[in-house]
C-alpha cells in the first residue's frame, strides 16, 4: 500500500479511537447521573472528536 493510504488509514483509526473513547465517556456519564468527573470528560472527548473531524475533513 502507498504510503498515503497507510496515513489516511491511521488518520481514521485515530478520529475512530476518539469517537469510541467519546462515547464510553458519556455511557459511563449517563450511568453516574452526570454528577461526576465523567461528565466533564464526555464533554473534552466531545470536544475532542470535533476538533480532529474538523481539521481532518479541512484537509
Amino acid at each position: 500500500m502507498s504510503r498515503l493510504g497507510d496515513v489516511t488509514r491511521r488518520r481514521l483509526w485515530l478520529i475512530t479511537g476518539a469517537m469510541v473513547l467519546a462515547a464510553l465517556a458519556t455511557g459511563i456519564g449517563l450511568l453516574q447521573g452526570y454528577d461526576s468527573i465523567w461528565s466533564v470528560g464526555a464533554f473534552l472527548a466531545f470536544l475532542l472528536v470535533a476538533a480532529m473531524s474538523g481539521y481532518e475533513l479541512s484537509r
